[in-house]
């Protein structure tokens, strides 16, 4: 019925908007007024009216509602709202977007002051509270972030910002702010801060590992760290007794502790109580995952005693010897749903840690027997130096800072301090003082490599010594220094013997020297003692076996020996580190291949010494380091060298695992025959160990 209508209808006065179009084209708006017109009789006769322009306002009026919808739109994609409460009335007025957040009905009106602590958590409610009353003192915004709870029980947090309203006298008569559903940001904030706290945990479990010599101190240690750093309501580890087969707590921290008091676990299969998560971990080797510890089957037998505690999740991860399970590590959370992927890794890195260190403990006393050996080794070449029949020294700045006894005996001193500290000239004669300086300068300046000379040596009583010298260039104390052997040729008439065997001295001098190097390096990480002459005997015996010469067998020998001595630019810490590697510790190990080529290039060896070291890490493929050398771009001594490393390495034990056999070495370089490893390398290595019987060489 229109408005024309109605008035006719009911004689009622009417006013009305209408939007009408001019000539032109153009629209407006127009505020209509009307009333009926009545005779006498009081019929109607007639309409009047008026009609004001209202366009103005009318556009404005649009204006607003336009940029209402568009507040409205923003709000709901960057989930924020605005709230109002009138003091007076203490009327709440939310914006929709709040109702989304809450999962409130917006249909209903906005929850007032006091009903709105249904919506918070009890902490959150009161730190509102305790706001809103302090900016009502203060007149100050406030901002908080507060945890609420939606209807479906679900958990969401909001970032609040309020401030008071004022009247023209100054006076408060509402508060308003605005809302920002941070609840995506918040739940990632607190999984961060979460994992944080595992790494830190996996971190002091790693310390923990390097402290303790005996396993309760570990297993006590271990759960501390979970309860007061991870997190835990509770953790413990339990062993299991291989006679009864229960499982039998011996370590444990946290709440609720009685909850273990004769508690019955078993890791049999035919018994009701080993059918949970200790148990089964204990049984099947394998970590153990619930989520909701009163839902779950699996822990039935246990669900009235867990209920006391709370505990809503629960995990147990086996822990091994030598492989072999022989307890677990059990830990409960009071969360539902607690252990996703990334919780479960790290979780699982502990355990794996924490089986390591069952077996540092026990290889503990196997690495202070090394030790032991080192050290007599050390002092077995401290003692062949100076005994030897050949003179040993060192020059460093043009002087004599160590001789050993030959050589002191040579020159004719009594003993050892005089000669030290002397100028290298004084003890030479002036007719050969600018061939050996020159040779000095030129070892020192990398232009040869080794400097072999025969000079007339001056003795303490000024008589003469026909001496004949062998030298090198090396670092000593940290600076340039030149080390070398001296002999006294001086009989004539057993020249050509003097000279043969002065060669073969030499030489096993030479070799001395190289296991000399090896026994320093094997000092800084005693786990892998002996490591590189086994490597060298199983290059060399692969070597035999494809029909290498004499000569280059020996090449091959120095190679073994030598293939590691890069790895003394790696810290001694992340060599004997008992845990798996993190990216960057990885990527220093990888370093040692290409240093120790940097420490070698420069020996005038007569064999490719410093690329053995240098490629040993190649692969065929070409996915080896440093160089990524593919096939026959690795030399083959440097192809059989890999072969031996891998089998060696696998075979025997490192601080981060226990030896995995050579069975599994054999099988491993099998598998990468023509990818990783040299084919021909391969089938003779299988044939030496499988046919003819080769037995890896001794420790």
């Amino acid at each position: 019925m229109t408005a024309f209508t109605r008035i006719l209808h009911d004689g009622q006065p009417y006013e009305q908007e209408l939007e009408v179009v001019g000539k032109s084209g153009v629209h407006a708006w127009l505020l209509v007024h009307g009333e009926a017109i009545r005779n006498e009789d009081g019929a109607i006769v007639g309409l009047q009216g008026s009609a004001a322009d209202i366009t103005e306002r009318k556009r404005m009026e649009l204006t607003l509602l336009q940029q209402q919808a568009e507040l409205e739109e923003a709000q709901r994609i960057g989930h924020t709202g605005n709230w109002h409460i009138d003091l007076a009335t203490m009327q709440s007025t939310w914006s929709t977007e709040i109702y989304r957040m809450t999962g409130l009905d917006p249909a209903l009106p906005a929850p007032n002051p006091e009903a709105q602590r249904d919506i918070f958590t009890p902490d959150s409610y009161r730190r509102l509270t305790d706001a809103v009353t302090q900016a009502l003192g203060d007149h100050k915004p406030y901002y908080l972030e507060l945890e609420y709870l939606k209807p479906d029980g679900s958990h969401g947090w909001m970032e609040i910002r309020g401030e008071t309203v004022a009247d023209h006298q100054n006076q408060i008569v509402a508060l308003r702010g605005s809302v920002a559903d941070i609840t995506k940001h918040k739940q990632l904030q607190l999984r961060t801060e979460y994992l944080s706290k595992l790494y830190a945990t996996l971190s002091e479990c790693n310390l923990m590992l390097i402290r303790c010599d005996n396993d309760l101190s570990l297993f006590t240690g271990i759960c501390e760290i979970l309860a007061k750093t991870g997190g835990m309501a509770m953790a413990w580890v339990g062993l299991t007794d291989d006679v009864t087969g229960r499982i039998v707590p011996v370590a444990a921290y946290g709440e609720g502790l009685a909850y273990l008091d004769a508690i019955e676990i078993s890791c049999r299969a035919d018994d009701p109580h080993g059918q949970g998560p200790t148990g089964t971990a204990v049984r099947e080797n394998r970590p153990f995952w619930v989520q909701d510890f009163q839902a779950s089957m699996a822990t039935t037998p246990w669900h009235g005693r867990a209920q006391q505690y709370q505990w809503q999740a629960s995990a147990a991860l086996p822990l091994c010897r030598n492989g072999k399970p022989v307890g677990a590590l059990t830990f409960y959370s009071r969360k539902e749903d607690f252990f996703d992927e990334e919780i479960r890794q790290l979780l699982q890195e502990i355990a794996e840690s924490i089986s390591f260190g069952l077996d540092k403990i026990a290889t503990d006393a196997e690495a202070r027997m090394h030790e032991a050996t080192l050290r007599e080794s050390e002092q077995r070449f401290r003692i062949l130096v100076e005994q030897s029949i050949a003179g040993t020294f060192i020059l460093q700045d043009s002087k004599i800072v160590y001789a050993n006894p030959r050589a002191v005996e040579i020159f004719g001193y009594k003993d050892y301090g005089e000669l030290v500290g002397k100028p290298v000239l004084d003890v030479i004669d002036t007719r050969d003082h600018d061939r050996i300086a020159s040779n000095m300068l030129r070892l020192l300046d990398n232009e040869i490599h080794r400097s072999d000379d025969l000079f007339t040596g001056l003795r303490a009583d000024h008589t003469t010594v026909e001496v004949g010298s062998s030298s090198t260039l090396v670092t000593y104390n940290n600076a340039p220094a030149i080390i070398g052997i001296i002999q006294d040729i001086s009989d004539r008439k057993v020249a050509e013997n003097q000279i043969r065997r002065y060669a073969q001295r030499l030489e096993h001098t030479f070799f001395q020297t190289v296991q000399l190097a090896t026994t320093i390096s094997e000092m800084r990480d005693a786990y892998t003692a002996g490591h590189e002459r086994r490597v060298a005997e199983i290059a060399v015996a692969i070597g035999g076996e494809m029909g290498l010469d004499q000569n280059r067998l020996e090449g091959l020998r120095i190679g073994g020996y030598l293939h590691d001595v890069g790895k003394i630019i790696v810290p001694a810490e992340i060599l004997t580190k008992p845990t798996r590697l993190t990216a960057t510790e990885y990527a220093l190990i990888q370093q040692h291949a290409q240093a120790g080529y940097d420490i070698l290039k420069e020996v005038d060896f007569p064999w490719p010494v410093a690329q053995i070291a240098q490629q040993h890490h190649e692969r065929i493929d070409g996915t080896g380091y440093p160089q990524g050398l593919k096939g026959d771009s690795i030399i083959l001594e440097a192809r059989i060298v890999a072969v031996a490393d891998v089998i060696e390495s696998m075979a025997s034990h490192r601080p981060y695992r226990p030896g995995l056999g050579i069975d599994k070495g054999l099988a491993e370089i099998e598998r990468g025959s023509g990818t990783a490893y040299d084919p021909a390398v391969v089938e003779a290595c299988l044939l030496l160990f499988r046919d003819k019987g080769f037995q890896l060489p001794p420790h």
